[in-house]
């Protein structure tokens, strides 16, 4: 916003200003907050920068995108740029850079990355391969779908990671790097009558591990192989554009009417 980086907080918005003036719709790579209650801002060109409650410290100028500030034990933030994962480290400002797959400089951009539980983290890049690291410097490999733009991804506090890339042949699937469970929840353009949509757009989990979807038949949840349906008044959520569960329910942002919405995802739900 003009006014700067909007927070939601006890019925009001305040706002965060960056002290920089940027282009008219530039475009965020990713915002996000770390354990240790630091702001990640990456913009378009513009680089990362990091809010510690105080003041503003620029980490990397140039375009480097990453799509969350994963944190480790060790209190490094691992994030990715092009086909590596970088590692810095804000005590000292150095930055480790981990290379996953040399011989796909330009092919195998990362784009997606989910922290799990314990220093654990999900990454996908383009190519359709995930990559789990255990936390102790350790990663595992596992190919996937063919996407190659971008892949939703939402990982549970077991080590579960549920994703799907944006390709029309993408299914839903959950994947448990320390079991090896894979499990297809959604096939592409649903038939199957015991699942209750045909088509679902955005998914994330909340901290009960419920899988929340925005789907053609309204909102919906899965855990454990059970679904329950919600149902707006009226039109359908507008298809929004961004979903984020919380400890209980959900933020949904519709660009359409420009409409931020809150759902409490009670069995006796409202808006």
């Amino acid at each position: 916003f003009a006014e700067g980086i909007a927070n939601y907080e006890n019925g009001a918005w305040q706002y965060l200003n960056e002290n920089e003036s940027y282009p008219e719709n530039l475009i965020h790579l990713a915002l996000s907050v770390d354990p240790q209650g630091n702001l990640w801002d990456t913009k378009v060109f513009f680089g990362t920068k990091m809010y510690n409650g105080t003041q503003w410290q620029r980490i990397w100028n140039g375009p480097i995108g990453f799509e969350i500030g994963i944190t480790g034990k060790d209190g490094a933030v691992w994030f990715g740029y092009l086909n590596t994962l970088s590692k810095y480290y804000p005590a000292t400002g150095q930055t480790e850079v981990v290379l996953l797959d040399p011989t796909n400089l330009f092919e195998g951009n990362m784009v997606g990355l989910e922290a799990g539980p314990n220093g654990t983290f999900y990454a996908a890049n383009q190519l359709g391969r995930l990559f789990w690291y255990d936390g102790n410097g350790q990663f595992k490999f596992k190919g996937g779908n063919a996407w190659n733009t971008y892949v939703r991804m939402a990982a549970s506090q077991t080590n579960s990671l549920f994703y799907q890339g944006w390709d029309v042949f993408s299914c839903l699937i959950e994947y448990n790097a320390v079991t090896n469970y894979t499990n297809t929840i959604v096939q592409y353009h649903n038939t199957n009558p015991a699942i209750p949509f045909s088509e679902q757009y955005h998914f994330d989990l909340d901290r009960r591990d419920r899988l929340w979807m925005i789907t053609d038949k309204g909102i919906v949840y899965w855990k454990n192989g059970a679904w329950k349906t919600f149902y707006e008044p009226g039109p359908i959520v507008d298809f929004p554009e961004g979903m984020v569960a919380g400890v209980n329910g959900l933020w949904l942002y519709s660009n359409k009417k420009k409409k931020l919405q809150y759902f409490d995802g009670r069995d006796t739900a409202s808006w």
